[in-house]
């Protein structure tokens, strides 16, 4: 059976709440974004190169600076606008110093996160009402919870952040866009983990500092990050991910994760409730980014596999839903898997829970011969009576 689609047809493949899913679907899509060059038709850039987007997260270095430079006329936001229409674009806004220097043309879409503060939503209106009619698009999101108040800001408004800038970078880059966050308005916290968020995306980030001239580059790094152990126990984030958790679940379900991955979670953010740091957000949307856009590879099971998941009770077959869908990105379970019977066969995984899945790779396909367990003693008793390739059927 080809289990890239019969998993998902007969067993339900590993997957968001609708709900969920139907959210991100429609902020990944960009639903009430203005318009873009990508629909537009207007010109690409320089050379026909692709078109950039620009996230900035916005401070409130415009309202300090008019206060300073122009101190009359008040800080509304149309105040603000006459502002930026009137001076240097060094000297009007954090953000504007840089998207000067990044020679920002109407080619180029940008994107302003602004703080959940009046502050912030007001600087944030004045540079979408100033690059209106200049560049190809203009939006604005406010990160909620990213407010003044410390516990709302650390527990909920960066990861906030995180998931904004995620969001954000996967839509533009769907549309085929050159993506680069700017991180230089707004807390200094915002700055750190929009790099991280960067380096996970691949995406480059750009920041200046007020008493610099030079816009300092932060290039995409040639790592390949591993996300191979976060794949393996895929379902714990998963189902995290899909709607506030209790703590008392959070940590009953945390404590079968390794320690690297339970550094990820905190068992009490807040209102009774659990869930992923600020750096496990990154580190999730970045896995779900990877998962989503590897090309899948075929799995087909063996009829003695198809036989084993039909006979399970449904908690173990959701187990091993989850890891064959592992099987489709080799990305995700190269890391996890060893060879076995002198290279005839892999098994995945190699530890670190029950399950296991014996299979081997033929073209493009990944074929699975046997799926067994170590608890119940049936993977040790298959290697001691010796497994061959030829010795399956597949349909």
């Amino acid at each position: 059976m080809d289990a890239h689609r019969g998993l998902a047809q007969r067993h339900g493949a590993l997957r968001l709440s609708s709900r969920r899913m139907a959210r991100r679907d429609h902020r990944e899509r960009g639903a009430g974004d203005p318009a873009d060059a990508a629909r537009t038709g207007q010109p690409g850039r320089r050379g026909g190169g692709a078109v950039r987007s620009i996230i900035s997260t916005v401070g409130t270095s415009l309202l300090s600076n008019k206060a300073r430079l122009s101190p009359s006329g008040g800080d509304d936001e149309a105040a603000l606008v006459r502002f930026l229409a009137s001076v240097d674009p060094a000297q009007a806004s954090a953000e504007t110093n840089v998207l000067d220097k990044l020679k920002v043309d109407r080619a180029d879409r940008l994107i302003f996160l602004h703080t959940a503060t009046p502050e912030g939503e007001r600087c944030a209106g004045a540079l979408k009402a100033h690059f209106e009619g200049k560049v190809a698009g203009v939006a604005v999101v406010k990160v909620a919870h990213l407010t003044y108040e410390h516990r709302s800001f650390k527990q909920r408004g960066i990861k906030q952040l995180v998931d904004e800038l995620a969001t954000a970078i996967r839509r533009e880059q769907r549309c085929g866009r050159d993506v680069i966050i700017n991180a230089t308005g707004g807390f200094k916290a915002e700055i750190a983990y929009a790099t991280l968020v960067g380096l996970l995306f691949k995406t480059p980030v750009v920041y200046v500092h007020e008493r610099f001239n030079e816009v300092v580059k932060l290039p995409p790094v040639p790592i390949q990050w591993d996300f191979s152990l976060m794949a393996l126990h895929g379902e714990f984030f998963d189902w995290l991910d899909e709607e506030a958790r209790p703590s008392g679940e959070v940590r009953e379900r945390a404590r079968a994760l390794p320690h690297e991955l339970r550094l990820l979670v905190e068992e009490r953010l807040v209102d009774g409730y659990g869930g992923l740091n600020a750096a496990g957000q990154a580190l999730y949307e970045a896995f779900r980014s990877r998962r989503e856009g590897c090309v899948a590879e075929r799995v087909k099971l063996s009829t003695r596999a198809e036989e084993a998941l039909e006979a399970m009770d449904e908690s173990t077959r959701r187990a091993f839903r989850h890891l064959l869908t592992n099987l489709q990105t080799r990305e995700l379970w190269q890391q996890q898997s060893d060879l076995i019977q002198r290279g005839n066969m892999r098994v995945y995984p190699r530890g670190g829970r029950s399950e296991r899945i014996l299979f081997f790779e033929q073209g493009d396909e990944v074929r699975v011969c046997e799926l067994c367990r170590h608890s119940d003693g049936s993977y040790e008793r298959l290697l001691e009576r010796g497994v061959k390739r030829g010795s399956y059927t597949f349909p």
